[in-house]
Formats: C-alpha cells, structure tokens, sequence
C-alpha cells in the first residue's frame, strides 16, 4: 500500500517538537512528504486554510474515538502557544517530578551549603547527547560507563541549566515567546550566562571526546565529622557486663559416649561436657 512508501509520507508534529519535545501519540500526525516538506516549518498554530480544509476530517476520526481530545483540540486550535506553555514544556525537560529524586535533593540541601545549585538532567538529554555525537556505550566491555554517564549528566545537566540561566521563568520573562531555543539543537550554539560558559560550539566536544577516551578514574573526597547522640557514645569501662572480645571459654553438652571416663577425668571436665576454645 502507499502507506509502506516512505517517500511519500512523513511522520510530523502538531504542537513543534523543538520547542516541547513532545513525541508523544498525541502530538504526531502522518502527512504527505511533498506537502509536508513545502511547508516545513516549526510554527503554530497550523494554516487556517489547512484547518478549514481537515476541519470535517477532523471532527470525524474525533468522534469516533480515532484521535483523542488532546490531539484533536491541538489540530484545531487557533491560537499561538503562551509563554506559560513554552514555560512548562522546557521546565518538564529541567525538573524531575519523582519522589525519590525530590526526597534526596532534600538532603542535599540539608547537608550542602545554602549557595550549592542542584541541577537536574532527563536520561534521554544524555542518550541524545551520544547519539549526536558518536560517544558509544559498551556495558560488556568493562565498567567505565558508569563514570562515563556521570560525566555525560554534567556537561548536558549544564548546558541545560545555564541555557535557560538557571531560571526557566526568568528565561521567558525576558525572552518572552519569541523562539529563541532548539530543544534538538541545543549544541549546536554556544551557551553561556554572565561569563560562565557550559558549551563552545565545535570546541567543547573534543574536551568531552578525550575525556571519554581516558581510562583514569578521577575521585574526590570530603571528609567532615558528624554530630548526635550516636557519634557521642563512649565505651563503657572494665567490668560492667560486656561480652569479652578476646578468648572465652564455652562449655556446651555432648554426647557422654564421645568420652572415656579416664578422659573426662583427666580434663577435669563435668560428665556429658566438652571444652570449646572461641575467638
């Protein structure tokens, strides 16, 4: 059939991927390649001409439980995307919503300086991140992955945060919705934010590239006391009941038959008991 013609359909987004990132059912549509590729362009709302033509299309597939309520508002919307959605499409792409992740972050802060940033990376930033550029990952090989994504986290978990200078609504607030941001191209431009700098474009990727081919493991440690009721035990001194911690001695019942009495005898040992020696 036409549809297992590749040239002649593509898959396209509704809402522009590269401001939402949004690949979901709802957001994909199948349209004619020669139409679709005259006129690519990251906009929205989709043409009013384009939006009278399906409008009948449309409003059947929807009722008939085709395409849900969500895709079908979205085809047939006629207003732009606000500054409060682009706001929540990136924020979604910068902050993680699970428990866990939210409960250690907590501790972070408790156990960090009040000045230290915490800052959040989605695991398929990173995945993207090495599919641009070539950066593979072999698990079976040896362990060094590990080390390898921790690093990916850092220099993507930057590049995002210091993109949208480290406030997601500040960004907006004084970029306002004017498309100034590539989900999908994001390295593909420098980003930098009152001098500190996270990516240099065609530079800062050699310096990644190096340091993934590096076999030494670079470590840092801190070393700080803790304080509480358990860190201010002391030792109870000689004699009040504690179970001593060099030899003992530990008498336990055998069977008398394992015994001569002569043996017994000469042990110096009670009938039906055996000397243990416990370290």
């Amino acid at each position: 059939s036409a549809l297992s013609d590749n040239s002649l359909y593509d898959i396209d987004h509704i809402y522009p991927r590269s401001l939402t990132a949004d690949d979901s059912l709802d957001n994909r549509v199948l349209v004619e390649a020669k139409y679709n590729r005259e006129k690519k362009q990251d906009k929205y709302p989709i043409d009013k001409k384009d939006r009278d033509r399906m409008a009948g299309i449309w409003r059947m597939w929807h009722e008939k439980k085709y395409i849900s309520d969500e895709k079908y508002y979205r085809l047939t919307r006629a207003t732009e995307l606000t500054q409060d959605e682009l706001c929540g499409f990136v924020n979604r792409q910068l902050v993680e919503t699970r428990q866990s992740t939210k409960a250690l972050t907590e501790l972070l802060h408790q156990l960090m300086p009040d000045k230290t940033e915490i800052v959040y990376v989605k695991a398929r930033h990173v995945v993207n991140f090495r599919h641009r550029f070539d950066l593979l990952k072999v698990r079976d090989l040896n362990d060094f992955h590990h080390g390898q994504d921790a690093y990916l986290n850092i220099v993507v978990g930057n590049i995002f945060h210091l993109k949208f200078t480290k406030d997601v609504r500040k960004y907006f607030q004084e970029k306002g919705t004017h498309r100034t941001y590539n989900l999908y191209k994001m390295f593909d431009y420098d980003v930098e934010f009152q001098g500190e700098k996270a990516w240099v474009s065609g530079q800062t990727i050699h310096t990644v590239k190096t340091m993934i081919a590096s076999s030494k493991v670079l470590t840092a440690r801190q070393t700080y006391e803790e304080k509480g009721e358990l860190y201010d035990l002391q030792r109870m001194k000689k004699g009040k009941g504690q179970v001593p911690l060099k030899e003992s001695i530990i008498r336990l019942p055998i069977r008398i038959s394992c015994w001569s009495k002569q043996r017994i005898k000469k042990e110096n040992l009670a009938p039906g008991f055996c000397l243990y020696h416990c370290i």
